[in-house]
């Protein structure tokens, strides 16, 4: 009887290796922390390697320095994609170690960890720790910082928490700016280095630590925000409206990019006409340039029996759709709902 243990085992051994080469120690030669990347370089090789930021990272950490061994990993599903995933676990031992030593940059050096209090209020608590300034080495005691109140609706601001040479903790509030566009990091002041920044946006009541060291991002739409006129129409009321509008990930009105959004609408189940779609007919479609609330107007069909009330999908036509759902009661001469069909997965 022929045996194929050896075939099983060259085939572990290599999926061993493909396992073993998905991550790797690399020595830190230099950070750049206003392209979150690293260049490193490993076993020997002379060539640099560019480690990107975890996406998830917020600020680079006190070990991501020249010199330090780290780990880097390659990203699934993102081609060609490296990122540093924690601390290294060998020391190189051949190729150029060692960078050059050069003078070491002014920061924080340890602690000085910023967190929202609990429960969560407009102050943050400062940790103590030890800073760099101007080379010497300062240290400062915990605090607890209140940050000021939230910019007008629609707009942004950093503000920074900083410490200076005399070891007391500060505060900057930041100018605020429209939300589409990046609110500038208020620059430390002479004699102090920033321990962190936080973004506060409007309406903003309190500082979580999602908001701590948080970076602004450009608004992208993320939801559909619907409002019926009259979602409970009486026998003899005939029609009502339905206004749809574009939100992004902070919950502000969002304008179209250059070109044409669709607002879209159509039945799920009752009847009646959308504009001029009668159920059971195609998608109605609005659209217009840089419309960011468009509105729909629905009509019963004013028979009783016969009327149902309709639920509705609404939704922008994009590259990634994003929808949302309504739905009317219709009531009859009595004042009894007519029925309302609801499909269990949009109830759900």
């Amino acid at each position: 009887m022929r045996s194929y243990g050896k075939r099983f085992f060259k085939q572990s051994q290599d999926r061993q290796r493909s396992y073993n080469a998905e991550t790797r120690d690399a020595m830190v030669y230099d950070v750049i922390p206003a392209q979150r990347l690293a260049r490193c370089k490993i076993q020997g090789s002379d060539e640099y390697i560019i480690a990107w930021y975890p996406l998830n990272w917020q600020t680079t950490p006190s070990w991501l320095r020249p010199g330090n061994a780290v780990r880097i990993a390659h990203v699934g599903a993102v081609r060609g994609r490296i990122e540093v995933v924690g601390h290294g676990l060998r020391v190189l031992q051949s190729g150029t170690l060692i960078p050059a030593p050069g003078t070491p940059a002014d920061g924080i050096i340890s602690g000085g960890n910023v967190t929202a209090t609990s429960p969560a209020t407009m102050d943050v608590d400062v940790a103590e720790g030890v800073a760099r300034i101007n080379g010497e080495l300062v240290g400062f005691s915990a605090d607890t910082i209140t940050v000021s109140a939230a910019p007008a609706a629609n707009y942004f601001r950093y503000d920074l928490i900083s410490v200076g040479t005399d070891g007391v903790i500060d505060y900057t509030a930041g100018s605020s700016v429209i939300y589409t566009s990046e609110p500038t990091k208020p620059t430390p002041a002479a004699n102090h280095v920033a321990i962190v920044y936080i973004l506060v946006g409007d309406g903003q009541t309190t500082v979580t630590n999602a908001d701590i060291g948080e970076l602004w991002l450009a608004p992208t739409l993320s939801s559909l925000l619907v409002s019926v006129a009259d979602d409970d129409l009486a026998w003899g009321e005939t029609s009502t409206t339905i206004q749809v509008t574009a939100k992004d990930q902070h919950g502000n009105t969002i304008s179209p990019p250059a070109g044409t959004w669709y607002f879209k609408c159509k039945f799920l189940s009752g009847n009646g006409t959308i504009e001029t779609t009668e159920e059971g007919g195609s998608t109605t479609e609005i659209g217009g340039h840089h419309a960011s609330t468009l509105t729909f107007t629905y009509t019963r069909d004013g028979n009783d029996p016969g009327d149902e009330s309709p639920m509705f999908e609404l939704w922008i036509e994009t590259p990634a759709p994003v929808y949302a759902w309504c739905s009317i009661v219709l009531r009859d001469t009595f004042g009894n709902q007519m029925p309302l069909w609801v499909d269990p997965y949009y109830a759900s």
